[in-house]
């Protein structure tokens, strides 16, 4: 499986991959930093910055749908 920059979303345990997530955008209010807006159920949100960021180990399906869910990914 190939390896892609994500974050994960403490509470519900997904990562989304930056590159192809809808649930990541930039923050309109400090630069350089983003916000994580985890879709329902969840509702979870969560701004962090590109430096944290962290390489998962995930299929390309789960890339292309922009995360992947618990069990489906391994931080590498």
């Amino acid at each position: 499986m190939p390896v892609y920059m994500g974050i994960m979303c403490e509470v519900c345990r997904k990562v989304y991959f930056v590159a192809t997530s809808r649930a990541i955008k930039p923050s309109r209010t400090v630069e350089n930093t983003y916000v994580l807006a985890c879709p329902p159920p969840c509702r979870e949100v969560r701004s962090f910055r590109k430096e944290t960021l962290r390489p998962y180990r995930a299929s390309d399906e789960a890339f292309q749908r922009g995360y992947a869910e618990e069990g489906k990914y391994e931080l590498v």
